[in-house]
């Protein structure tokens, strides 16, 4: 394992990518500003250093302080922290001798491979995890927890991401658990559910005669919330006006009633999700930028089903004893195999209710494709009766040109080739890995 040092003026940030490599296993020091790092670098020997670029919001310091531990101790690899933007700066400054860079919000596994690559340490995760009511060895998943503990133990707000029907939500409960705040409520909130013109009330609170309706004085979700963490799902879908208001309560932890303007203390930790593509939503300016980036400091993305094809079973399992009084139905080997075969584009969600449907269908005895909706039992029956197709070796010789394009494209930018391929950045690497192209 390596010993890292990691220099960031922001203290909630620098705090949890400490404990995200401790978590790894390395050993982990931390400085907040130049004049830190380069005391520590006289005292103490380290294998890698991960620098802030924008220290005190002026990228110069960041490369100030590149300068002066290249001229003290040339050896030590340095890998950027860059934000939206600094990109390009990034890469110039790996010409002047930086290893690499990491654009926040930080991505569990692109640390890990530079750490990889320039010290030895930091191995895939192996083993397995508890989550979501099934042991799971799926590398994909076990890397996602690993995060989630260690947001357990910060008090930073967070946006988890991933498709719908991922276990979003489970993973926001699995973190209010674990956390400091678990004694305190947990109130979730679905931002797409409440119409835009409501859903300020609702978060916030509001006075009695603010508005036509507005009978009584009402407190919000933050007030209701308070000590605790407020779940808002789906804040993609928030209207942007209302995204400013959430960002002043997550900077200055005070909000008003709707219709005051006595301001009201809030502790609550705010943990958000999407399904929304928020690259896209920024870009098309329906997401503010500035609250993306006070929301996600590490990226939290939930692995889809299909990342998790060795959980199908054991989840599908774990639904039928669910929903069967008596003894569960046993899934045959057929329909095993086309329920790891199928896709699953409602990932667990869609798994859950083929499995209600299931145990309806099947009362007891053996669940075969008969007993599945038509989507699965079609996909099953398309397997063995469709029309020929291309060759298995020429639609990955496909694929893997379509993905080299893409990266030559984007200067060899794997997270920005993963987006604009509309994979994650771990399936990228995964197909690059296979064809052995470092």
């Amino acid at each position: 394992m390596a010993h890292i040092l990691v220099i960031d003026d922001e203290r909630e940030f620098r705090t949890m990518l400490g404990r995200a490599l401790s978590s790894m296993g390395h050993t982990v020091q931390m400085a907040q500003n130049g004049e830190e790092a380069l005391a520590l670098l006289g005292k103490e020997q380290v294998g890698l250093i991960l620098l802030d670029m924008n220290m005190e919001g002026d990228s110069r310091r960041g490369i100030a302080v590149f300068t002066e531990i290249k001229a003290r101790n040339p050896g030590v690899p340095v890998v950027f922290i860059t934000g939206y933007g600094e990109v390009k700066l990034a890469v110039d400054v790996m010409k002047l001798g930086a290893q690499d860079f990491l654009e926040k919000p930080v991505e569990l596994s692109s640390l890990r491979e530079i750490i990889q690559s320039l010290t030895g340490g930091s191995p895939a995760p192996s083993g397995s995890v508890e989550f979501g009511g099934i042991r799971s060895s799926s590398v994909a998943l076990v890397e996602v927890v690993q995060v989630l503990e260690a947001m357990a133990r910060s008090d930073a707000h967070l946006l988890i991401t991933g498709e719908s029907g991922t276990g979003k939500e489970v993973a926001a409960e699995f973190i209010h658990a674990r956390s400091n705040r678990r004694t305190k409520p947990f109130l979730k909130m679905n931002c797409a559910a409440i119409p835009q013109n409501l859903l300020e009330s609702e978060v916030f609170g509001v006075e009695k005669g603010a508005f036509t309706g507005a009978s009584v004085t009402k407190p919000g979700r933050f007030e209701a919330a308070d000590g605790g963490t407020l779940l808002l799902d789906e804040i993609g879908e928030m209207d942007i006006t209302l995204q400013a208001k959430l960002l002043r309560v997550i900077q200055e932890k005070e909000f008003e009633r709707v219709g005051s303007h006595k301001a009201r203390k809030s502790d609550v930790r705010i943990i958000a999700t999407t399904n929304v593509v928020m690259a896209r939503a920024i870009e098309e300016g329906t997401f503010r930028e500035d609250l993306y980036y006070r929301l996600n400091v590490f990226e939290v993305v939930m692995p889809s089903l299909r990342e998790r094809a060795d959980d199908i079973i054991p989840l599908a399992e774990r639904f039928l004893a669910e929903f069967s009084p008596g003894i569960p139905p046993k899934i045959s080997p057929e329909l095993a195999g086309i329920l790891v075969a199928y896709p699953w584009p409602g990932n667990i969600r869609e798994l859950r209710n083929a499995m209600e449907r299931g145990s309806i269908m099947a009362r007891g005895g053996t669940l075969e494709p008969a007993h599945m909706p038509l989507t699965v039992r079609e996909a099953g029956n398309g397997a063995q009766t469709s029309a020929p197709v291309p060759g298995k070796g020429a639609l990955q010789s496909l694929e893997k040109s379509t993905i080299l394009e893409t990266l030559e494209a984007n200067g060899g930018n794997r997270t920005h080739t993963a987006r604009a391929l509309g994979i994650s950045r771990r399936a990228l690497q995964y197909k690059l890995k296979k064809w052995n192209i470092e």
